[in-house]
């Protein structure tokens, strides 16, 4: 059995291989620069095929219910506007790099997707009842377990028997067999990309078990904790009764949520979540 493996080469491999989260990146800090140029990030979007007929199959969707098709980009980004825009290349991103199954966890690509998307919608709505960035939580939801890619590909890279087999938590099986977790392999990953410092924290300290202490300044790392919590109880589609919630009521009040206002974050997530599923 190794430990303490390389897995440096493998980020910039899984990073040339997947460059929507890059252009996901450049554009969540342009909405952050108030001089930046509208059409270079138009320009940064298009530079993409693959992802503006992505962008405009999801905007003519349901899921907006427009009455008539946007016909290309501008006409989308127009009808959006950019902000949701960058949170359709998160979708769109999650798709690409969720694609495959993972060999050596043996996650069909489908749940694999599920669960970036319910983290990223759960982690949106409590970012806005919490006031805290809306945009970067969502990309933390979404990209909370993205390491896993790297530790697949390191794994077959260098033949490394072995899958993992659901008996042990997946963080111990990883640290067994390579001396790291996904959690840490992928705030790397996300630096490689170009995100926020933020977003790469709250990654990388996603399992810190911070649930007992007193909650001084907020961060996306408290509300990330709590979201995987959420979704280790209820799954991806949040398919439980509404009273197994009560034992996170707790931990809500420390972001000074009330239970109602925690129900109303579970639900909205939940509803989006469906919809989003079904497109």
């Amino acid at each position: 059995m190794k430990s303490n493996l390389d897995y440096t080469p493998y980020l910039d491999q899984v990073r040339g291989l997947y460059p929507m989260p890059q252009i996901m990146a450049k554009l969540s800090r342009s909405l952050k620069d108030p001089n930046a140029d509208i059409d270079e990030m138009e320009e940064l979007i298009a530079s993409d095929t693959t992802l503006v007929s992505s962008i405009l199959r999801l905007c003519n969707s349901s899921f907006f219910g427009f009455s008539d098709n946007c016909s290309n980009l501008s006409e989308a980004i127009q009808r959006l506007g950019f902000r949701e825009i960058v949170r359709l290349i998160g979708v769109c991103a999650a798709a690409e790099a969720y694609e495959k199954e993972l060999k050596r966890y043996r996650i069909p690509p489908e749940v694999f997707w599920e669960s970036g998307i319910a983290a990223a919608l759960l982690m949106e709505r409590l970012a806005k009842q919490t006031g805290l960035d809306s945009e970067e939580a969502y990309i933390c939801g979404l990209m909370r377990e993205i390491g896993m890619l790297v530790i697949d590909r390191l794994l077959v890279g260098e033949k490394l028997d072995g899958c993992w087999d659901n008996l042990l938590p997946v963080r111990d099986w990883e640290t067994e067999r390579c001396g790291f977790e996904h959690s840490k392999v992928g705030s790397a990953l996300l630096q490689r990309w170009g995100f926020s410092t933020g977003v790469q924290e709250a990654v990388a300290n996603q399992y810190y078990d911070d649930s007992s202490l007193e909650v001084e300044e907020m961060d996306l790392g408290i509300l990330l904790r709590l979201s995987n919590r959420i979704l280790d109880r209820c799954g991806c589609d949040f398919s439980v009764a509404p009273d197994s919630f009560d034992c996170f009521y707790a931990e809500a009040a420390r972001l000074s949520l009330e239970p109602e206002q925690f129900e109303t974050v579970i639900s909205d997530a939940a509803d989006n979540f469906e919809r989003l599923r079904s497109v």
